[in-house]
């Protein structure tokens, strides 16, 4: 008698970030995009536009999770191109990668329906961790708050450590686990995974133990 066939093995699959890049710079534009793919495989570039009219294109063809959208481009900016792709396709996020941060783009950025607002001079781990957020927030039924990320992020100790940053390493000190320090901002433990790994490497250290320590010796934070 022939024995049945073994059941079929399911891999399961990552989920990963479908991420369209729009800038006029096409050397700026290549270099974000070789550095915004990270090795966890959250995030992947589809496509590239190299200019406001183009980014519409490819969203249509390409229906990425996210469009990094540059402001001030030819033929179409990217305030316009938000617009369009919002009114076209409402479930797509836009976030904005500008050089400056005049209130006139924040404010134009955001009535198009920026779900963010971030400056050029931001790291890729700190635009990897925007995205992240973003499309976690959106995922959990929520409404992506807009945000900027920049000049004006509030860096509070030389480490470099946003308010944010500071408030988890707060609750981990607590030794709240990743899923306990989420619930505390609506936020799944995937990002604060995310925030985690950009805390480390600030601080340059490869553990929460590590990161609370020097926290705390550096008194970035205080003991609970």
């Amino acid at each position: 008698m022939t024995p049945p066939p073994p059941p079929p093995v399911f891999l399961k699959q990552t989920a990963t970030t479908r991420v369209l890049v729009v800038d006029d710079h096409p050397i700026f534009r290549a270099g974000l995009i070789a550095r915004l793919e990270d090795e966890e495989g959250e995030l992947t570039v589809v496509g590239e536009a190299s200019n406001g009219s183009e980014a519409c294109e490819q969203t249509e063809l390409l229906r990425p999770d996210v469009v990094l959208m540059d402001l001030h481009m030819p033929l179409m900016t990217g305030v316009e191109a938000t617009l369009q792709i919002k009114r076209d396709f409402p479930g797509i996020l836009v976030l904005i990668l500008s050089a400056t941060a005049a209130d006139s783009d924040l404010q134009g950025a955001y009535a198009a329906g920026a779900s963010g607002y971030l400056l050029k001079t931001s790291s890729p781990v700190e635009i990897r961790e925007a995205i992240v957020t973003c499309m976690d927030e959106s995922e959990s039924g929520g409404i992506p708050l807009p945000f900027t990320l920049g000049e004006d992020a509030g860096l509070e100790n030389p480490k470099g450590l946003s308010r944010r940053e500071l408030q988890i390493l707060e609750l981990a000190a607590k030794g709240e686990t990743n899923k306990a320090i989420g619930a505390h901002f609506n936020l799944s433990s995937r990002t604060i995974e995310v925030h985690m790994r950009n805390i480390f490497t600030k601080l340059g250290v490869s553990s929460r133990t590590e990161a609370v320590t020097t926290a705390i010796r550096d008194q970035a934070i205080r003991l609970p």
